[in-house]
């Protein structure tokens, strides 16, 4: 069962029945998701066949919860309701998701004005070298952050970033030590305000980009938000922050650390461009978010065994490669002229099947492919017949298991060979994605002789 980070009770009623109460339980789990065990009385049939209809959607609730305050939840649901017939029943109630010390009007949709992210590792990621530590002769101490963090990164006309340091120092007076502690948060802020389906997409792209530098899934510790429409003791108040829970990549203890040293690149590689790459992440989203998300997903574990994560991480760097590059085997005018020559000459009870099998036939090779994106980094990887022999190993393996061919199974890569093939897409289409994001070949260089998963694969 999982830990819950959030457990207290409360009083809760529907935005659309606020003279119906309830009395429950608040739980929050570590992975964020919201319920609420609440008590009801004379849940009798008519609530059963609206139940049995499909009719389980509450919508927008509000309460009051022991030592934390208001509470929005929105997109509540019944998950349980036990029958009564006027005695006493425990209900469950589930949320999409819950905001800590807002309220809303009840027309009044959900939306952020400025969103404040806590990311698992980002204090890494970002580095010390941004913070300096000064003594004068008076004894003053004085802590600064330097510009590579507290800068605005504008993404579109709409939506800004900045990362954020704020500084503390902790003094113990028995040892006489004093501690600096930095934490870094990611500031989204928009011009006009979001509602929550386009934050919540914003925010999965912008952990994305630290995932990909950080090569290990990026969680967030927590998110804090400042909305126009939250209203506090009846007053609106621009400035107050609330937290947001929704079910999102947050971070568990299951999640284990990185080391700096194997993140792809940090704040004192990517911080003098971050500016450039994080605007050109977003764009790659509109070329090639295909290809990022099957990679995404293998990173992630979201498949269990290897076979998996080699045909998607194929199936990433294909579909990377069409978006990317729009070459074809003939001209689309002289491969129109022969289709036509064909379909012409072939009998018409066959026409149908032919015209099928040429409609992708000007399409080039999945080993044409791979040399083409191999190509530009082909140092990387050896000799040319080096290369050649990888380039087939990856694509017999990828046809043996899409078309399950038993002609191919003895020439499939398995075990150790497979996992090497893996690997190297994987690099291959880091290295693709950084050139993509902005990084020269000499920075791309300095990374693959850096990281020891990029030298472990290439030939430096």
């Amino acid at each position: 069962m999982m830990e819950e980070k959030i457990s207290a009770p409360g009083i809760f009623w529907k935005v659309s029945d606020p003279e119906h109460e309830f009395h429950g339980q608040l739980k929050i789990s570590l992975d964020n998701q919201v319920s609420i065990e609440v008590t009801e009385s004379g849940v009798g049939l008519n609530d059963v066949k609206k139940a049995l209809s499909g009719d389980l959607d509450i919508g927008r609730m509000e309460g009051m919860v022991e030592k934390i305050g208001a509470v929005t939840l929105e997109g509540c649901r019944y998950r349980s309701r036990p029958l009564s017939f006027g005695g006493i029943a425990r209900s469950k109630i589930i949320a999409k998701q819950a905001y800590i010390n807002a309220s809303f009007d009840a027309n009044v949709p959900v939306s952020f004005k400025k969103i404040r992210i806590s990311v698992e590792g980002l204090e890494h990621w970002v580095g010390d070298a941004n913070k300096r530590l000064e003594f004068s002769d008076d004894e003053i101490w004085t802590v600064d952050n330097r510009s590579k963090t507290n800068m605005e990164i504008g993404v579109d006309d709409n939506f800004s970033m900045r990362l954020v340091t704020i500084p503390n120092v902790y003094l113990d007076y028995e040892s006489c030590e004093a501690r600096f502690i930095g934490k870094t948060y990611l500031d989204l802020n928009f011009e006009k305000e979001v509602c929550y389906e386009d934050a919540a997409v914003l925010i999965d792209r912008v952990l994305n980009f630290f995932s990909f530098a950080m090569d290990r899934v990026a969680c967030i510790r927590e998110i804090k938000a400042i909305s126009d429409a939250n209203r506090i003791n009846g007053d609106f108040d621009h400035s107050v922050f609330f937290d947001v829970h929704y079910n999102g990549r947050f971070f568990s203890p299951s999640f284990l650390g990185g080391k700096s040293r194997d993140f792809i690149f940090d704040m004192s590689v990517g911080g003098m461009q971050l500016q450039k790459s994080i605007t050109l992440w977003f764009e790659a989203y509109q070329r090639f978010g295909s290809a990022l998300n099957l990679y995404l997903a293998a990173r992630m574990e979201a498949y269990r065994y290897l076979d998996g994560k080699f045909l998607a991480m194929a199936q990433c760097i294909e579909s990377f490669h069409r978006c990317t590059d729009d070459r074809k085997k003939m001209s689309k005018s002289d491969y129109s002229e022969l289709k036509d020559k064909v379909l012409n000459a072939c009998p018409d009870e066959h026409k149908g099947l032919i015209k099928d099998l040429l409609n992708f036939g000007n399409e080039i090779s999945l080993r044409e492919r791979i040399a083409s994106l191999v190509e530009p980094f082909k140092n990387y990887f050896g000799e040319e017949e080096e290369r050649m022999k990888m380039i087939r190993g990856i694509v017999r393996t990828r046809n043996y298991y899409t078309h399950y061919d038993k002609k191919l199974e003895e020439k499939s890569l398995k075990g150790a060979r497979l996992m090497k093939a893996y690997m190297i897409m994987e690099v291959l289409f880091q290295m693709h994605v950084l050139r993509f994001v902005g990084f020269s070949n000499e920075n791309i260089d300095r990374i693959a002789k850096a990281n020891p998963n990029f030298s472990m694969f290439l030939k430096l």
